[in-house]
């Protein structure tokens, strides 16, 4: 499929139909595609019904081939759990005494396979519990209750959320919480500590530029880079970073905690879509989580991720994605003590002048004159 010209929700839908727990929720005209039983999964919306642009990314292959049931970290979605740290010291993605390469890694057992149970649904929400257990590279096993809301918002939700007013643009947007609960045995820094980690897959976008604010000025040196260098996709104006991520160059850069507040964003000029992250951060807590390759700092991590997906001959990676994270600190959990932490998502079409407003409103950034990233 031409990959400018926007597939619809409902086309979306379709592809979808097979997917154990579909369940659509709605708010007027938004949409949103979700399960429940795939661990509390959004897969994509919609501002505009149907026939709206769908803005999620999966893996429709693994759904035709009908080999998810055993590969649910690999089925993408706008919303879909995760954990860190994903390498380190205390990594859940190496077997112990592996080197931490990446024809080595691997993802948790309990992501590719785990189904939840459906708690509740109705039109505008869902909530989903099940239990996993995940065993680190220090062979310390986390043994888990997990909880997750689902619930789309509505505009009124959307406007007092961001602090702004919706005129000349159409929106959806939707929240998820999810709460992790140690059922097992204590948990301890020395053996390493779990984050929530909360992943959101959208389309490849030719133009798409990330926009990341920060609580104050930066340098590519203070920005993470993973995988490949970042600096002939990344510029700096001011308190915000901007990122090229149009899914045609496999990198993935993050911000650490000195630097971040709470919410990242992106526009395609091509599809006229401003999208918004916002997420649960306290500049207080002291432990992140360090999932760069390498690393020797293992609660010195980021808060805030973008992967832009892409092609690399010879290893098996066609990512046609990038993807908005974040992740909640860490702590030692006791049995029976929990963690939480939310990400809502909003993706609004309309006129540049209606979208940058939101944007300088939301992001600190005007979508006028952008830094030249392409």
């Amino acid at each position: 499929m031409d990959v400018s010209k926007p597939r619809t929700f409902g086309y979306d839908l379709d592809r979808l139909s097979e997917v154990e727990g579909l369940h659509v929720l709605k708010s007027g005209e938004s949409m949103l595609a979700v399960s429940g039983i795939l661990q509390g999964r959004v897969f994509t919306s919609s501002s505009a019904g149907n026939e709206g642009q769908s803005y999620g990314w999966f893996n429709s292959k693994l759904i035709e081939d009908k080999a998810y049931d055993t590969a649910q970290a690999g089925m993408g979605g706008e919303g879909r759990l995760w954990f860190g740290p994903e390498w380190g010291p205390h990594n859940i993605s190496f077997d112990p005494g592996k080197d931490q390469t990446q024809d080595n890694f691997r993802r948790p057992e309990a992501l590719q396979k785990a189904k939840f149970e459906v708690l509740a649904q109705s039109e505008t929400s869902v909530s989903t519990r099940g239990e996993l257990s995940i065993r680190n590279v220090d062979d310390f096993l986390f043994e888990l209750e997990v909880h997750r809301s689902i619930d789309i918002l509505d505009q009124s939700e959307i406007e007092e959320n961001l602090g702004i007013k919706l005129k000349g643009a159409q929106s959806v947007g939707f929240s998820v919480e999810t709460e992790m609960t140690n059922i097992g045995e204590n948990w301890n820094r020395e053996t390493g500590l779990l984050s929530l980690w909360e992943l959101g897959c959208m389309n490849r976008a030719e133009g798409n530029v990330v926009i990341l604010p920060l609580s104050k000025p930066a340098t590519a040196d203070s920005i993470s880079a993973y995988f490949t260098d970042a600096d002939p996709i990344l510029r700096f104006k001011e308190n915000v970073a901007f990122y090229r991520a149009d899914a045609n160059y496999f990198n993935k850069v993050g911000v650490r905690k000195e630097f971040s507040i709470d919410r990242m964003g992106s526009y395609d000029p091509v599809r006229k879509v401003l999208s918004i992250v916002t997420f649960t951060f306290d500049p207080d807590q002291t432990l992140f989580v360090n999932s760069t390759p390498d690393n020797t700092d293992p609660y010195n991590g980021d808060v805030t991720n973008i992967f832009n997906g892409g092609v690399v001959p010879g290893k098996d990676i066609d990512l046609p994605f990038f993807e908005f994270e974040s992740s909640s600190h860490a702590r030692e959990l006791e049995k029976g003590e929990s963690l939480s932490h939310t990400q809502k998502t909003y993706h609004f079409e309309g006129s540049l002048e209606a979208l940058s407003g939101i944007s300088k409103t939301v992001l600190g950034a005007s979508l006028e004159g952008l830094p030249e990233l392409y």
